[in-house]
């Protein structure tokens, strides 16, 4: 619920969840799964991310890049690597900002995790874009706009197959 509340941009809602899951799962040693309590740990990472409150955010991301480490879940590592670039972006700390999206990129592209890549593309582009460097900007901004096409001429393909199977049926 966190993750569908936060996609929503119910940001307050999103956190409530999410700090009650954690705190179930706290409470239920036996049920504990670390990929879910990384996911949790994200979830309300970016729910605080988002509301801004980056002091907040920047533990829940770091206690889920362990994990995610720990346990080799690069999808999960993308997003906590994501999101603490986007902390130090905010406090202006862009040599760590950078070194946390570049590896998210790196991981994005090794995995072949097409939708993270476009994302943290997008992101690396408005980070070059803050701190002026409009030839690296625009060379992420590409990348995402041709990652995205790519995606949804897949997502278009497959709707089409979908279509002719249905059809022939």
């Amino acid at each position: 619920m966190c993750h569908c509340e936060h996609k929503a941009g119910h940001q307050e809602s999103a956190l409530r969840f999410g700090l009650r899951g954690l705190s179930l799962l706290d409470t239920a040693v036996s049920l504990h799964n670390s990929r879910i309590h990384g996911y949790c740990l994200n979830n309300v990472g970016m729910s605080y991310l988002k509301m801004e409150k980056y002091t907040q955010a920047r533990p829940y991301f770091t206690q889920s890049l362990a994990i995610f480490g720990e346990i080799t879940d690069p999808y999960g590592e993308i997003y906590s690597r994501r999101g603490l670039g986007q902390i130090d972006l905010a406090a202006e700390n862009f040599v760590r900002a950078f070194s946390y999206l570049e590896k998210a990129l790196q991981l994005a592209e090794e995995t072949q995790i097409t939708v993270e890549k476009a994302t943290t593309h997008q992101v690396l582009a408005q980070a070059y874009k803050t701190i002026g460097n409009f030839e690296k900007a625009l060379h992420h901004h590409e990348q995402f706009f041709h990652t995205e096409k790519a995606i949804i001429n897949d997502e278009s393909e497959r709707k089409m197959r979908d279509l002719q199977t249905a059809h022939q049926i």
